[in-house]
């Protein structure tokens, strides 16, 4: 009789310890399941939705890795061409508005953030103002010569 007791007390014991150990045994006892057997379709669940979830993260992780590689790859070593651009803004004294109406562009803040090293110069841009400035080289010189009559007449004097 001393037995039984016993045996009946650590049978509430265990029925209460699991019932307060957690939402798993509560369903279990909801769909009047077995515990193992609720702890397996948990364990199933987890697996069928966490594996795939793993595999995609893998996969999408690679696949940044690959491509940050290839761009590392395609970034041309020489100088920085937002210094190719300052340098021939310093040369030439261009200002923001120039060097919209030369590359084409709609709004200045993007010249200005090339000024400012904040972003990238394209190099289609680069080589309008480089295209630019060739041209302002060129005829520069021909109105320089054409402006000093000093210059002239000493070349005349000499020949």
């Amino acid at each position: 009789m001393e037995i039984t007791k016993q045996q009946s007390e650590l049978e509430a014991r265990a029925i209460q310890d699991q019932t307060f150990s957690g939402p798993i045994f509560a369903v279990a006892q909801i769909l009047k399941i077995n515990e193992t057997d609720a702890i397996a379709m948990l364990i199933l669940i987890l697996v069928l939705v966490l594996e795939p979830l793993s595999i995609g993260l893998t996969v999408a992780t690679s696949a940044a890795w690959m491509t940050q590689k290839i761009t590392q790859k395609e970034k041309p070593q020489g100088v920085p061409l937002n210094k190719v651009l300052m340098a021939l803004r310093n040369q030439h004294n261009l200002t923001v508005g120039q060097l919209v109406k030369i590359t084409g562009r709609k709004k200045p803040k993007t010249c200005e953030a090339w000024l400012n090293g904040t972003a990238p110069v394209p190099v289609k841009a680069l080589q309008a103002v480089r295209a630019w400035a060739n041209g302002q080289k060129h005829s520069y010189n021909v109105t320089a010569i054409k402006n000093n009559p000093e210059r002239n007449q000493k070349g005349r004097s000499k020949g």
